[in-house]
């Protein structure tokens, strides 16, 4: 079995040998060849005897590098040791560290910051109580075991001060603070985002996207904070790669990015999206560049996408009101920006038609057929409410062609 090195690392096929033909990977960034970390050959080498089929499995490495050996000499190449360093260690390779580490030398040296993550990391602890919280974390059972009591209590008493020293949160700020928490999102994204969200009900997919990328235009700063360097970097090149402001890379990729949405959102080939950037009609081939869009940036949009819909059910519960379900444009903003559909009926359609297991170009195609027959939609209107439109229409569809 082969496998190249980003499948190796997720392998849990019933090897009972692994060939590890190289122990190094190009690595675009640096534009040359990297020897691969410790923790990803082992993780490689791990496979063999996997998913219960063998109780010892066999590992061959080849390495990049040739090793030369002289016979005579009894000598071996340097590279030898490069090896034994790797293979030569446990298996955790990695130590495991608790991020409260970092979090509380930080308040402890008085560098936290009094509106960032320190302060929600804090309170979250305080709502379980400070010292015990910290007693029963890793930070605290990894200071007892080495008997290192003084540093465990210095920290928990800059904790307790720096909490107490801290304004009460507002709902909005704590709304903020498990949104980012839970996406993933950058803190700054969304605190510049939340006081411009409203649950405006007559807002339909389209209009969300135009509102958000008019959001993103005036905001560049935080662009590199909205989508990861590499991603855009990977998709737009030596353009926009040797640009370190983020305020200038946001202007040079969101006038592609924007288009690129536009025309996934659309339903349109991948082939349409590659004449986007800028390639020739005579040189599409494989539409990499495409491809790329759609597999790395696209996620990016769609965790950007869901932001308004998670601050806003954020800020019902912690209301402590009866949760009110949101409008479908706004719900699966996020969802249809993911899968490629302009409009909640398009996802609808795809979600009623989902064991016919259609790509989003067949959903598209089937969409027109059955648009005739689709009753306008009430503002406001929540996902049952659209399924079931849609579902009304696909059966006035079929009725009209005597099916």
């Amino acid at each position: 079995m082969a496998a190249t090195s980003t499948v190796a690392q997720g392998m849990n096929f019933p090897s009972e040998l692994v060939i590890i033909a190289e122990d190094s990977r190009f690595e675009a960034e640096a534009n040359k060849r990297e020897v691969l970390e410790a923790q990803e050959l082992l993780n490689a080498a791990g496979r063999a005897g996997r998913a219960g089929q063998h109780a010892n499995g066999i590992v061959l490495v080849i390495p990049g590098r040739v090793v030369g050996i002289d016979i005579g000499d009894a000598k071996i190449g340097a590279h030898w040791t490069t090896l034994q360093k790797i293979f030569g260690q446990s298996d955790q390779c990695l130590e495991i560290d608790d991020p409260l580490t970092a979090v509380l030398d930080r308040v402890h040296a008085e560098v936290a910051a009094a509106d960032g993550f320190e302060r929600y990391a804090i309170a979250r602890l305080a709502s379980a109580g400070i010292a015990n919280a910290l007693v029963k974390s890793l930070a605290g059972y990894r200071a007892r075991k080495k008997g290192d009591d003084k540093w465990l209590d210095e920290r928990i008493q800059a904790a307790a001060s720096f909490y107490k020293d801290q304004a009460g949160e507002s709902k909005e700020q704590l709304a903020e603070y498990q949104v980012s928490s839970k996406l993933g999102v950058p803190l700054a994204v969304v605190t510049r985002l939340s006081p411009e969200i409203i649950d405006d009900g007559a807002m339909t997919i389209m209009r969300w996207m135009e509102w958000l990328l008019e959001w993103v235009s005036k905001n560049l700063d935080l662009f590199d904070q909205m989508f990861r360097p590499a991603t855009i970097d990977d998709l737009l090149g030596s353009a926009i790669n040797t640009v370190a402001d983020s305020s200038e890379r946001g202007k040079i990729a969101l006038p592609l990015l924007t288009e690129l949405t536009r025309l996934w959102l659309a339903g349109k080939p991948l082939s349409e999206l590659q004449l986007a950037v800028g390639t020739d009609a005579d040189k599409l081939k494989t539409c990499v560049d495409a491809r790329k869009f759609v597999l790395r940036v696209v996620p990016e949009l769609a965790y950007l996408f869901g932001i308004p819909a998670f601050l806003i059910q954020s800020r019902q519960a912690l209301e402590g009101d009866t949760p009110k379900e949101l409008a479908a444009s706004l719900a699966k903003l996020g969802v249809c920006l993911r899968f490629g559909f302009e409009s909640v009926e398009l996802l609808a359609l795809g979600y009623y038609l989902r064991a016919h297991k259609l790509s989003r170009r067949q959903v598209h195609e089937q969409f027109e057929s059955v648009s005739p027959y689709l009753r306008e939609a009430p503002e406001g209107e929540h996902w049952e409410g659209t399924i079931g439109r849609v579902e009304d229409a696909i059966i006035a569809e079929l009725n009209g062609r005597g099916i």
